[in-house]
């Protein structure tokens, strides 16, 4: 027997999704990166490696989403985040889901200075590989952006 990214007890060929909760049968030809295999919200490994950094950079314990307690205190961005997983963390932080295209806009290489040191959490998992060059100015915008503690979330 082993341990899901939650830390419950897994059969072989089985999973618990760290976003939702629900217990799946692991896909018979593996996990892929991309590969939606979450019958409860669609999720793929790469979003579910996502949620797996925040509990263990937040919390130090690998938690469901759903067990996240709710902390209002903790201000985070999203940047073009998956819906069902911007909803559930706006369920438990102080999270905007921002986009480059649509409101709320959020534009990585011009920070407003409202924005300095105001966030504990970025989240970024679609959006730097789409960055035009040089990508050390979004890089820095992000670092002015967090806290002096902060975590981007890659």
């Amino acid at each position: 027997m082993s341990c899901s990214a939650s830390g419950a007890p897994e059969t072989r060929g089985e999973f618990t999704c760290n976003v939702c909760g629900t217990r799946n049968p692991a896909p018979a030809g593996g996990f892929g990166r991309e590969n939606i295999d979450c019958a409860g919200c669609s999720s793929t490994v790469r979003l579910r490696s996502v949620v797996y950094l925040l509990s263990m950079e937040i919390f130090g314990l690998p938690l469901t989403l759903p067990e996240f307690p709710v902390l209002r205190s903790v201000r985070m961005l999203g940047m073009s985040d998956w819906e069902p997983l911007a909803a559930r963390l706006a369920e438990k932080f102080d999270y905007t889901n921002t986009f480059y295209h649509q409101e709320p806009r959020f534009d990585i290489v011009t920070m407003d200075e409202r924005d300095l040191g105001r966030y504990d959490v970025i989240v970024s998992s679609e959006v730097l590989e789409h960055v035009p060059p040089p990508p050390g100015r979004a890089f820095a915008t992000l670092h002015r952006m967090l806290k002096p503690d902060g975590l981007l979330a890659l």
